[in-house]
């Protein structure tokens, strides 16, 4: 294996000390008088040598290293790979890179993460915590480290977050099923139920109910496992259909348990919207194309990833804490055929 070209090759080469090598090559060799030529010289050598330095070593000495490091719950789900792109997209406008982690919605693994994205020297975190201890989160606060997030906030605790209004686009669903003539509306979401998404979704939902004096029927709110929570929906939702009032609506709290449900429609031969109407919260770009069209709430995800970078390098930039931002941004209800009636 060829050997990685160092600053004292560079140096040997230009017969120059190895630190005026290192002054040029990280942009100090005008304040620290070296002339034009000899930066020329050094410059021009590196790229012959093709030298490619060690950002993290780097990163220590200047005191940032360009990174920003990414924690989702699900790197699979559509929603969120379309945050990476949005937060990729606008890191890059300022010069940083990114660091992209899936926590699984696993507390214990999102704070592994953050210590192994803490220990690369990152210049900042954004995440969707799955966290419900807020003592974790004041422990990272302490250290200093900007961070940011996304998706989910905590109510106990004082941090900067950017998220979708979860409840007004869960209510916006449920009154427009509502008002469709569907009475009997089953919810489907999934553990940990304390999540600020979902538990902001299902108020949205329990608020149209009862605005509309319909029964909130305990029989009719599923919650399973985020693990196995496909062949879980399948189980559960076989429950809600042995009812004696079976449900003529279900609303899924994201894509992929309103997935998991058209499984278990196609295996029973459910008509939709016939039989049973479907809608869930987050737009895909598979629901356009089935049949029929899925109705769903579509986050503005390309604003929640500029808006948390937009945030966080404020911080990172800043010499002082900024005041606290909480952003609530607004969903868009995307009617479609699969909660027409017949």
């Amino acid at each position: 294996m060829k050997k990685k070209t160092s600053l004292a090759d560079i140096a040997l080469s230009l017969n120059v000390s190895k630190t005026l090598v290192s002054m040029v090559l990280n942009g100090r060799g005008n304040e620290n008088g070296i002339n034009i030529d000899t930066q020329q010289r050094v410059l021009q050598k590196a790229k012959e040598l093709n030298y490619q330095p060690n950002m993290l070593a780097r990163g220590l000495r200047i005191g940032k290293t360009h990174t920003v490091g990414l924690i989702v719950s699900d790197i699979s789900n559509e929603f969120y790979s379309k945050l990476i792109r949005s937060v990729e997209d606008a890191l890059q406008l300022f010069g940083y890179n990114l660091i992209v982690c899936s926590s699984d919605e696993n507390v214990e693994k999102e704070l592994d993460l953050i210590q192994m994205l803490m220990y690369k020297q990152v210049d900042g975190i954004i995440f969707s915590t799955s966290q419900s201890n807020n003592a974790e989160i004041q422990k990272l606060q302490n250290t200093g480290l900007p961070f940011v997030l996304v998706d989910r906030y905590l109510e106990t605790i004082d941090t900067h977050y950017v998220v979708t209004d979860n409840f007004l686009g869960a209510y916006h669903l449920t009154k427009h099923l509502l008002e469709s003539n569907f009475t009997s509306i089953a919810l489907v979401s999934h553990q940990p139920a304390y999540l600020s998404s979902l538990n902001d979704r299902k108020k949205g939902y329990l608020h149209a109910l009862t605005e509309a004096k319909i029964e909130i029927r305990p029989d009719l709110i599923i919650e399973v496992p985020f693990k196995n929570r496909f062949n879980c929906v399948q189980e559960e939702m076989a429950k809600l259909f042995s009812l004696n009032k079976k449900p003529d609506a279900v609303f899924t709290l994201n894509n992929s348990l309103a997935i998991a449900c058209l499984d278990f429609c196609r295996n029973r031969n459910i008509q939709i919207p016939k039989d049973m109407a479907l809608a869930s919260f987050d737009e895909i770009d598979l629901f356009r194309f089935m049949h029929p069209p899925l109705t769903a709430v579509a986050q503005p995800i390309k604003e929640i990833g500029s808006k948390a970078v937009e945030i966080l390098m404020k911080e990172i930039s800043s010499n002082e804490h900024i005041d606290f931002q909480h952003i609530k941004l607004q969903p868009t209800l995307i009617v479609r055929e699969s909660t027409k009636r017949s």
